[in-house]
C-alpha cells in the first residue's frame, strides 16, 4: 500500500515520528517531523496505522532501533561566496541529509566576513528541535558545528 499524505510514519534514521506533508516525484515524500521538514524515500519509512505511538511505544522501539542503526561521522557544507539566503537553503538541504545518513554532528563552514550567514544560521539551528546544540569552532570562528 503506497503512502499518502496525511499518514503517519516512523522515519527509521531518525528514530522519529512525522507526518507525510507532500508526496513527491521520483517517490520522494516530505514528511515533517517536529517542525522540520525532511524528503524521504518510502523505504525510509515505516507507516503507523494507529497515528502517533504513545511515549511507552515510542521508549521500547528506540531502544530496539539504536542498536542497529550505527552513527556516521561528522557531515560537513562549505558555505563561502554564497549569499544569506542562498546558504539557508543550502544549510536546510545538508541538514536533512546529514539527519537521514544518520551523521551525529555537521560542520558548517561559513566563514568570517560580515557575520550575516553565521547570524542566520545560529538563528536558524535555535528553532530546529533535532538540533541539540551547536557552537563556533575553538579553533576557528568561521566554522560553526552542529550536533544532533
Amino acid at each position: 500500500m503506497p503512502l499518502k499524505k496525511g499518514d503517519w510514519v516512523r522515519v527509521l534514521s531518525l528514530d522519529r515520528e512525522g507526518q507525510i506533508m507532500e508526496c513527491l516525484r521520483g517517490g520522494e515524500l516530505k514528511v515533517a517531523v517536529k517542525g522540520l521538514q525532511i524528503l524521504c524515500k518510502e523505504k525510509d519509512l515505516l507507516f503507523l496505522p494507529d497515528g502517533p505511538q504513545d511515549e511507552e511505544s515510542l521508549k521500547k522501539s528506540k531502544s530496539k532501533s539504536k542498536k542497529g542503526n550505527p552513527r556516521v561521522e561528522a557531515a560537513s557544507i562549505d558555505l563561502h561566496g554564497m549569499r544569506v539566503e542562498e546558504a539557508m537553503k543550502w544549510v536546510e538541504e545538508r541538514v536533512n541529509q546529514a539527519l537521514m545518513e544518520g551523521a551525529d554532528a555537521l560542520r558548517v563552514v561559513h566563514g568570517k566576513g560580515t557575520g550575516k550567514i553565521q547570524a542566520s544560521l545560529h538563528r536558524y539551528l535555535r528553532g530546529l528541535s533535532v538540533v541539540k546544540r551547536f557552537k563556533i569552532d575553538e579553533n576557528n570562528a568561521g566554522v560553526t558545528w552542529v550536533y544532533f
